[in-house]
């Protein structure tokens, strides 16, 4: 069962963690619940919260001690309180990221929801869950802006940039410009109930698969299939959004599925790759039938 690296809580439904990379390029399993505690990773270490040096010099000591000398999990709640009241009181107290933020410095035209007026700003770094912009435009926390895109961007941008994103942040900078955060809309999809378009099915399936421009076949293992797709273990990292082609072993009622698919999302784990794609053009081949034995 999938457990919370922080609180040290297990949850049946994996969606409620977040897997999020620590300075020392650790991933930890962090709940929804302790990020928006604002929980920061780099103090996560072994499932335990641990409280830096400069943190105790000016929290309540006797609240602190009692947590760090009991049981871990079950006081966790009480140190995040503690951590807030640091955070509170300006101490540097971060926020654990979802995704990690790539630098960058690119000019975009931006339009506010049922208004047509074009308004100009500099993409200062993106990630997966949004992006941040400078601007000398007022913007308010809630807006929705619609971003234009028109121009060439790098591969790894076009795949990860959206059209559509919410003001989460509104900071004023002291050179007169406004430090803005976005979040994409796409994101907001954990507040109701969770669908799928196809029911998956769990399975322990073998397969191979040929990357393109690439004469070498890799082997990988299948676990749960659905009529829109598969997720695969690999011993590599995919790019998100890259089409290769695959053969699944049994896949089919009498033979193989071969064709090819897109990667939809990677997640690191320990030793492997959890790899989610979606069929783009797959096929059934049937297994050559054996002749009777005489």
């Amino acid at each position: 069962m999938p457990r919370c690296n922080s609180c040290g809580k297990n949850y049946d439904n994996p969606s409620i963690l977040e897997l999020v990379k620590n300075q020392e390029n650790r991933w930890l399993m962090i709940c929804r619940h302790c990020i928006d505690m604002g929980v920061d990773v780099n103090l996560v270490e072994q499932g335990n919260i641990v409280v830096e040096a400069h943190a105790l010099a000016t929290a309540d000591t006797q609240s602190v001690s009692t947590v760090l000398s009991g049981d871990p999990i079950a006081d966790a709640r009480r140190l995040l309180d503690t951590l807030r009241n640091l955070r509170q009181s300006k101490e540097r107290v971060g926020r654990a990221r979802s995704h990690e933020r790539k630098p960058v410095e690119m000019k975009v035209y931006f339009t506010l929801a049922r208004d047509d007026t074009r308004h100009e700003g500099t993409v200062r770094d993106f990630s997966q869950g949004g992006l941040r912009l400078l601007t000398v435009y007022p913007l308010v926390k809630g807006q929705i802006v619609q971003f234009d895109w028109n121009m060439p961007l790098p591969p790894a941008m076009a795949r990860t940039l959206q059209s559509t994103a919410e003001v989460r942040r509104v900071t004023n900078t002291e050179d007169g410009m406004i430090d803005v955060g976005f979040r994409f809309l796409t994101r907001q999809v954990d507040k109701g109930a969770y669908r799928r378009r196809f029911r998956r099915y769990k399975c322990d399936m073998a397969m191979f698969y040929q990357r393109n421009g690439s004469a070498l076949m890799s082997y990988g293992r299948v676990s749960d299939i659905s009529q829109g797709g598969c997720q695969m273990h690999l011993d590599e990292a995919l790019e998100q959004g890259e089409v290769f082609h695959v053969r699944l072993i049994g896949g089919g009622t009498k033979g193989d599925l071969v064709g090819s698919m897109r990667v939809c999302r990677v997640i690191p784990r320990e030793v492997e790759f959890e790899t989610g794609c979606a069929f783009e053009k797959m096929r059934m081949e049937k297994q050559a039938e054996q002749p009777d034995s005489a």
